[in-house]
């Protein structure tokens, strides 16, 4: 879908009233289709629209701490196919919020949700997905260099995640426990691709 330029702060001007039904739980077909405007919106923004304060607060309703698992999964969906279209101004719309809440969801203690529905995703779950497509693209580097303060906290974070595994198959092995094969693969994640 290409945009015609007069109508494109129109198609922007959406964004506003559209963030609020992000804060609730959007149907799956709604989520599909906003991510289908989005993914053809975003690319034809300029500086000028990143930085705009609609922009801002609707691209952080994805990320924020209260947005659902599958909000969540919507966010990483747009950050992936938008890192996949090569977009120039990826790092400045999506840097700050992919580091802020991809390290607040590896770094969080809570323990999976056991039964889950068929083909649900948590945060942790889709937050290694979506580093993991980043590294592949090497923007996850650019992002760690570029991030600033976001960057130290996701650091120090990922760290602590790698620390508590550690530690968890240092007093497994004590008790003579065979080591969790997810946490195998996280920590061998964590640890050979965030660079």
């Amino acid at each position: 879908m290409m945009f015609v330029a007069a109508a494109k702060p129109k198609f922007f001007a959406l964004l506003t009233p559209l963030a609020p039904l992000l804060t609730s739980t959007p149907t799956a077909a709604f989520l599909q289709q906003l991510l289908i405007f989005l993914t053809s919106l975003f690319p034809q923004a300029v500086l000028s629209d990143i930085l705009s304060s609609p922009f801002r607060t609707f691209l952080e309703s994805f990320f924020v701490p209260s947005a659902s698992d599958s909000i969540f999964a919507a966010g990483c969906t747009l950050a992936s196919v938008l890192d996949q279209s090569e977009w120039n101004l990826f790092e400045t719309a999506f840097g700050k919020h992919i580091l802020e809440s991809t390290g607040r969801n590896l770094a969080s203690t809570e323990k999976d949700k056991e039964a889950q529905e068929f083909g649900h995703v948590d945060k942790k779950k889709n937050s290694l997905a979506l580093l993991a497509k980043l590294t592949k693209s090497d923007r996850l580097r650019k992002l760690v260099q570029k991030g600033g303060q976001a960057a130290a906290v996701w650091e120090k974070n990922v760290g602590d995640v790698c620390e508590r595994v550690i530690a968890s198959w240092s007093a497994g092995f004590e008790k003579g426990q065979e080591v969790d094969e997810e946490q195998v693969s996280r920590l061998d994640w964590s640890i050979s691709e965030s660079y």
